[in-house]
């Protein structure tokens, strides 16, 4: 049911999952937990990454390497 001007809706709940996970790990530690609200716009440096949920634009960004000690 959709939410009409000026009316209330109690909650919206979203079970989050690795799927949807757009990551080179491919999985989170929330996956199960239940959530309100979910983005759905991403902007990362002025640049939007995700519009209306989905992805947008080409990957970004540098691999993190760690030294061996």
């Amino acid at each position: 049911m959709p939410v009409r001007e000026r009316h209330r809706r109690d909650a919206l709940w979203q079970t989050v999952r690795d799927e949807w996970i757009a990551s080179v790990s491919g999985w989170t530690p929330y996956d199960g937990c239940a959530v309100t609200g979910w983005p759905v716009h991403t902007v990362v440096r002025g640049r939007v990454v995700v519009r209306d949920g989905e992805l947008n634009g080409r990957p970004a960004g540098m691999a993190v390497t760690f030294l061996d000690t």
